[in-house]
């Protein structure tokens, strides 16, 4: 056996320790308020070494698992009826969950180019502060300060008077026609 093949059964004896203690402290863990999706969240976050989290952020975590898991799996059925299959093979998903992460999840940009673009960026001046007295805002199409509101005209009396009248007419008129007809 060479270094590698030792490197890869320890991680997996590892592995397989922990999914144990996980499976035996979630049955434990059984009369809990919990449902069981968030218990075995709870439990991989304390495999690595985070113990205290608050309940949205397990409800964030489950949101994004099952957000992904339903978006590769739409795509794995748009695969698998392009490619005229009955039925979604591994294959499908495989390409899926290919497509998802080569698209969806970006590494970030190295330090060597974040720093090229900060000192691209931090050769223009800033603009002089002019002398003015009060609140500085930005240009009013940037501000929230323009009235987003409209005024509803107060209606007259005798307008609204006039309305009932024509209204209970228009049913004394109605009333009067469907007892004709029958």
């Amino acid at each position: 056996m060479n270094n590698k093949d030792v490197k890869l059964t320890n991680s997996v004896s590892t592995l397989q320790t922990q999914a144990s203690l996980l499976y035996t402290e979630l049955e434990q863990n059984q009369n809990n308020s919990l449902p069981r999706d968030a218990k075995v969240i709870k439990l991989i976050l304390k495999t690595m070494g985070i113990y205290n989290v608050e309940s949205r952020v397990i409800q964030q975590i489950l949101e994004f698992a099952h957000r992904y898991t339903s978006d590769v799996l739409q795509d794995a059925l748009a695969f698998s009826e392009h490619a005229g299959h009955n039925e979604v093979n591994e294959s499908d998903i495989r390409l899926a969950i290919e497509g998802k992460t080569t698209y969806s999840f970006t590494n970030p940009p190295s330090r060597d180019v974040l720093e090229e673009i900060a000192a691209r960026r931090n050769k223009l001046p800033l603009p002089i502060i002019q002398e003015k007295y009060g609140v500085r805002l930005p240009p009013e199409r940037h501000c929230l300060t323009a009235i987003n509101y409209q005024v509803v005209p107060q209606v007259s009396t005798f307008s609204l008077f006039l309305f009932f009248i024509i209204f209970f007419n228009f049913l004394n008129f109605l009333s009067l026609f469907l007892y004709i007809i029958s």
